[in-house]
């Protein structure tokens, strides 16, 4: 390139899940014998998970949602789980992570939409059942 610059191009990987469901978004840095000094994971350049031992930073709305396997430091595993994905928490996520090289990767993620009957199915299928038999009842005793 033009003056010695680099330029790096992202192609995210994705990941794609259901409203309410987790999701594992993949980061893996391997280079032997080589541990990692720290790492974040970011979104629309705000800090969702940022580890730098012995300190932890979680993103606002990310709090006791967002985790990384505990040996992250040695494994160079930085896979980011995401407890009850939210429709807001769609968007392509970057992992950066600090060894004696840096490295970087992308991911996107996709939210399906839960539809309203779905959830409601869910959530009360007593309230349904109910009813469905006082319905039942009330045809029968005025017929």
């Amino acid at each position: 390139t033009p003056e010695g610059r680099q330029h790096s191009v992202f192609l995210p990987s994705e990941v794609v899940v259901d409203e309410g469901e987790d999701a594992t978004l993949p980061c893996r840095s391997i280079t032997a014998g080589q541990r990692v000094k720290s790492a974040q994971w970011r979104r629309d350049g705000e800090v969702v998970l940022g580890l730098n031992p012995p300190q932890v930073t979680y993103g606002n709305g990310f709090e006791s949602r967002v985790s990384v396997p505990s040996d992250w430091y040695q494994r160079g595993d930085l896979s980011l789980s995401i407890k009850r994905v939210q429709l807001r928490d769609r968007g392509v996520y970057f992992c950066d992570v600090d060894k004696t090289e840096r490295h970087r990767s992308a991911v996107r993620l996709r939210v399906r939409e839960t539809s309203v009957l779905v959830r409601d199915l869910e959530t009360k299928p007593t309230l349904m059942v109910s009813t469905l038999t006082l319905r039942v009842c009330f045809i029968y005793f005025y017929t």
